[in-house]
């Protein structure tokens, strides 16, 4: 939202404190505390490897949400070079190497867990500059990294070939797309269907 919302974070929480009877504790790391935009996977993996509190919170959390993008991704960038007439081996440039990125970043949250399991739900979105086939891509590939790691995946891009968002759920601020209220609702009820209540323990955060 450009403005005050309530987020998926906030709902999600909401959920789990009210299907499990237990309190839940947001520690929110996102820029602005608004969840939205996504960070790039190389960003988040740098603050991670440097910073102690950060490593502290990834280590004791029980439920662990990272929205993401492609952005900053160089073969994402090379994907704009495709054209008008995108062929499927251009489109999917950006793909392996935003793959790679993610897996590296869930290694590193499981090296610093020790390999303790944890609820892990990643949102991934597509950067404005890749083009709308490679960023399907770019968001599919990402998830099958995510449920490889046991965690699940909410794809906005597949959220709106599903015309669950619309255009109306998206606006540019700093040339970024941030989810109205509405888009905050989308993922927030496709994040609490993949989370039981018996999934967390007691004094879950």
């Amino acid at each position: 939202c450009t403005g005050w919302c309530l987020t998926y974070t906030e709902q999600l929480a909401a959920s789990l404190q009210q299907d499990a009877q237990q309190r839940v504790r947001i520690e929110d790391r996102s820029w602005r505390g608004n969840t939205w935009p996504p960070a790039s996977v190389d960003s988040v993996l740098a603050y991670l490897r440097t910073d102690p509190g950060l490593r502290e919170a990834v280590g004791s959390a029980d439920v662990l949400v990272l929205a993401l993008t492609d952005r900053n991704v160089p073969s994402a960038t090379r994907a704009n070079a495709c054209g008008r007439k995108r062929q499927p081996r251009c489109t999917e440039k950006a793909s392996p190497r935003f793959a790679e990125q993610l897996d590296t970043l869930l290694s590193e949250v499981s090296r610093v867990r020790q390999d303790r399991p944890v609820v892990l739900r990643v949102v991934l979105a597509s950067s404005p500059k890749t083009p709308g086939q490679a960023g399907a891509h770019v968001t599919r590939d990402g998830c099958q990294v995510a449920r490889f790691h046991s965690g699940a995946c909410v794809d906005l891009s597949n959220l709106i070939q599903r015309r669950l968002l619309t255009p109306a759920d998206w606006a540019l601020v700093a040339g970024h797309p941030w989810l109205s209220q509405h888009g905050h609702h989308v993922v927030a009820r496709e994040l609490i269907a993949a989370i039981g209540p018996d999934k967390v323990s007691p004094g879950a955060r």
